[in-house]
């Protein structure tokens, strides 16, 4: 957040690209989270990794796609 208020608040090119660059790390990341959760051998009961799966599953569509895709396209640059 704080790029991003540096970003309208003073816009530059040098921002832009940090801006872009700290979503898209955040993005990777929540993806790799979701992998690691899917690959754990969850124990019984196995409801409690389901619902991790799916409450990651909707960090990554969040950050991966709407944070660090759909985002930047609708942010005046």
């Amino acid at each position: 957040m704080p790029l991003t208020f540096a970003m309208i608040g003073n816009p530059s090119p040098l921002l832009w690209v940090a801006v872009r660059v700290v979503l898209g790390v955040t993005g990777i990341a929540s993806l790799l989270l979701l992998a690691a959760i899917i690959a754990l051998e969850p124990h019984e009961p196995v409801w409690p990794h389901r619902i991790a799966v799916v409450g990651c599953a909707a960090f990554s569509l969040q950050t991966a796609f709407l944070d660090a895709l759909v985002w930047p396209y609708y942010f005046p640059s």
